[in-house]
């Protein structure tokens, strides 16, 4: 088996290799038949060749087996993708072809890749086969390990890294785990709890003013470093209404803390051979956050795949690409009726989540280089009664009634400002503006020197089937953003909305 810089007259039959390989993934998890961008693209392929980019991988005698695109940089060997005949499939192949990468790049110091979280059978594969650790799973978060935050935190702050900590995650893992951490980066949890029971049936002393604690991310990745500023201890019935508020989840009542702590709670004194006690002692904090990940990283412009589209679209006049297509929002406008909430919300959620699926929407320009957030928030335009608008930023990635308790707050609170103030980090947000007066087929809007993502909608109308149908426009940079990321966020916005009407 060999890997090698591909020749002119091998093109075709990768292109070929790359499409029926990359069409497979349908049945392990992916929605539709498809691939990454240009997967099926001769000509793509032949401009990876010429850059010294497209690789071959043949056994023996020649036969071509599959193909990769790598990029060697400062960082590394970025694995742009990696495929092989569907033919040779399940006979240990991309082992050995993730060997030869390796082989072929003996002194580079890590080798980075990207994979779609809901393929399974390449997730499990670079998992389980080549033993890399998968970092991203759904919606991306951060870049960073517990431990690594630890390490920054600790040469920022001056302190040992020998410094007593824990790192853990809420309710110990799973859904909540992410919802939580969310929580409390919006600053909306300040507190948590513990039963009293758990400590003593793990012989561990309880916390104190001043601990330091890594809360990561179900995935294990970093949110945040904590501080405790108050512990206290009261039995379970006394918990007041102030803490239960501080604790920031579902809609902040001692009636919920009460109903969802139980439930929480019961496992760790059937852990230690006894029934739930309401008047057992909890272990009450209040914390601060002292530290987060970085908002963004600087994108490796010499293994970034789209450099020579970067460089020939971010000096056009006018560089931005966009598109308006009618979508059906019958079952999420119900949906909203049926609840008495905020259609312009909920839509704004799904439209915002679905943004966040797209690495290139959360891509900014910065001069000769790109950085990528790893999230971003929204910043939409709110009515005035004088007939004018103001700014108001939403965090779109609380839990849904958080979401919407909280953007109800943030809208009163824009109407009362005046004039166009901008957030102080407007480059990391979706610029949303909705035009409920009118159903349109295209749409022409105003652009400055950012590189920020515009997504707008206006009327919905009713077809003859019945549907009720909305235009929806997303304009974004053509440095950073082609039409297949384009056709990827209507698809995302319709699964995103889909999510939004289940049952409760």
């Amino acid at each position: 088996m060999k890997l090698y810089p591909s020749l002119p007259e091998e093109v075709a039959a990768l292109t070929a290799i790359s499409k029926a390989a990359f069409d497979t993934d349908v049945s392990v998890g992916m929605d539709s038949p498809g691939g990454p961008p240009d997967y099926d693209n001769p000509h793509w392929h032949e401009q990876m060749r010429q850059e010294h980019h497209l690789y071959t991988f043949a056994d023996d005698s020649g036969t071509i087996l599959g193909g990769a695109i790598l990029f060697e940089g400062d960082e590394g060997v970025f694995i742009g993708r990696i495929f092989v005949d569907p033919a040779h499939h399940r006979q240990g192949l991309g082992i050995r072809l993730m060997e030869a990468v390796e082989a072929l790049f003996p002194q580079a110091p890590a080798f980075r890749l990207d994979t779609p979280a809901c393929n399974r059978r390449t997730n499990r594969f670079y998992r389980k086969g080549c033993g890399i650790r998968v970092l991203h799973q759904g919606k991306e978060r951060s870049t960073m390990t517990g431990e690594a935050l630890w390490l920054s935190y600790c040469q920022a702050s001056g302190i040992s890294t020998d410094t007593p900590h824990d790192t853990w995650k809420f309710c110990g893992g799973g859904p909540a785990a992410d919802e939580l951490a969310d929580l409390v980066l919006a600053g909306i949890k300040t507190a948590t709890a513990s039963a009293m029971i758990a400590y003593r049936t793990e012989g561990e002393p309880i916390p104190k003013v001043g601990c330091l604690s890594v809360v990561l991310f179900d995935n294990d990745e970093a949110a945040c470093i904590i501080r405790d500023t108050k512990v206290s201890v009261v039995p379970f019935d006394e918990v007041s209404p102030a803490h239960a508020f501080r604790e920031g989840e579902d809609d902040r009542s001692l009636e919920k803390w009460r109903e969802v702590h139980l439930r929480f709670f019961t496992p760790d004194y059937e852990a230690a051979g006894l029934p739930f006690d309401r008047h057992g002692d909890c272990v009450l904090e209040e914390f601060e956050v002292v530290y987060r990940p970085p908002l963004y990283r600087p994108v490796d412009m010499a293994a970034y795949p789209r450099k020579t589209h970067f460089d020939y679209f971010r000096t056009m006049a006018n560089p931005y690409v966009g598109t308006t297509v009618q979508v059906d929002v019958t079952a999420l406008k119900d949906r909203c009726k049926a609840r008495g909430i905020s259609f312009f919300l909920m839509f704004l959620h799904a439209a915002a989540l679905a943004a966040d699926d797209i690495p290139q929407f959360r891509q900014r320009i910065r001069g000769d280089s790109i950085v990528e957030y790893s999230r971003c928030g929204t910043s939409h335009t709110e009515s005035m009664p004088d007939g004018t608008y103001v700014y108001c930023t939403l965090n779109h990635h609380l839990p849904l009634e958080t979401y919407l308790r909280e953007a109800k707050a943030a809208q009163e609170a824009s109407r009362q400002q005046s004039g166009l103030s901008e957030d102080e980090n407007s480059e990391g947000l979706y610029f949303i503006s909705c035009l409920p007066w009118l159903s349109y087929t295209a749409l022409i809007q105003p652009t400055g020197d950012d590189s920020n993502p515009r997504i707008t909608w206006g009327k919905y109308t009713q077809d003859a089937a019945g549907r009720w149908i909305m235009p929806v426009t997303v304009l974004c940079h053509h440095a950073l953003v082609d039409g297949r990321q384009l056709g990827q966020f209507y698809q995302l916005l319709e699964q995103q909305m889909a999510r939004l009407v289940q049952p409760d």
